[in-house]
């Protein structure tokens, strides 16, 4: 942002304002004429405002503009804190990350009351299906849209884990003497040999009858 002509009169009541800056009054002060650094031809726009609320101070700008930086935000105390407060609980609010042409490549959201409140809503852009959702904290756990992926060596989609690392072995480990529990009542092996595979453990279908190979 660029400031340009000659600084706001400040009268004698703003001065005494000014030396005592949490005064219970409040401390508005307009800039103009402000000109703002556009990427298009500058346009008429409403003088912004920078304005001092007890111990706030509030930046404001017109209608539907936006506040601009050029530079990095750099928030520094003894236990920041960055806040996104909407004033509508229906809405939901989120940081976007946007690319050179400005299309959102991301998105976090606060999900609000219209959808699943209070839930962060994580979005990515792909070109086939552009922004969407990927993940979402819940209050009770996570959601992943699509696959996840575990360390590279575990997929899980829907209700399909498969082993990651071509020809691995998906491997399920009780601790001490703890057992793999299976609890449906049926349970389906598909693709089982039919002659014994002479891989010791290994299981194979012999004429229905279901036999463990000695190796």
């Amino acid at each position: 942002m660029r400031i340009s002509g000659r600084p706001p009169t400040i009268g004698p009541r703003r001065q005494r304002q000014r030396e005592h800056p949490h005064s219970i009054e409040s401390q508005v002060c307009t800039l103009q004429p402000l000109h703002l650094a556009l990427r298009r031809p500058a346009l008429a726009r409403e003088p912004a405002r920078l304005r001092f609320k007890y111990d706030l101070v509030v930046i404001s700008a017109s209608g539907t503009g936006e506040v601009e930086m050029s530079s990095s935000l750099l928030v520094k105390g003894g236990t920041p804190f960055v806040k996104i407060e909407r004033s509508d609980n229906a809405n939901v609010p989120g940081v976007s990350f946007v690319g050179s042409a400005g299309t959102a490549g991301a998105n976090i959201l606060f999900d609000g009351t219209s959808g699943t409140a209070n839930e962060l809503i994580f979005q990515t852009f792909t070109v086939a299906g552009g922004i969407a959702e990927a993940f979402r904290v819940q209050p009770g756990g996570a959601k992943v849209t699509g696959s996840l992926d575990i360390d590279g060596g575990i997929s899980i989609t829907d209700n399909l884990i498969t082993a990651s690392a071509s020809n691995a072995n998906l491997q399920l480990d009780a601790t001490g003497t703890g057992a793999v529990e299976m609890i449906p009542a049926v349970v389906l092996m598909a693709n089982l040999p039919t002659s014994d595979p002479s891989n010791a453990g290994q299981l194979y279908n012999d004429s229905g009858t279901l036999k463990i190979s000695a190796g």
